[in-house]
């Protein structure tokens, strides 16, 4: 149950931090390349603190079981 909660966290955050990004306009369009080497970088870390995020999630979900 604690790696569901992990799992869906993480979705849920990736999900809402690309929303986030598209309304600032910083994504390019699915088709088109990335010009910038910082959008990527900004994408990338965005979705690695989602993923920290998400595993801080399913390790409350463990301990909170314990």
């Amino acid at each position: 149950m604690a790696a569901l909660a992990g799992f869906v966290a993480v979705l849920v955050l990736a999900l809402l931090a690309d929303q986030l990004l598209r309304s600032l306009g910083l994504p390019p369009p699915a088709a088109q390349l990335t010009p910038e080497l910082g959008r990527q970088a900004l994408a990338a870390w965005l979705r690695a603190g989602c993923l920290l995020l998400g595993g801080l999630v399913a390790r409350a979900a463990i301990a909170r079981r314990a």
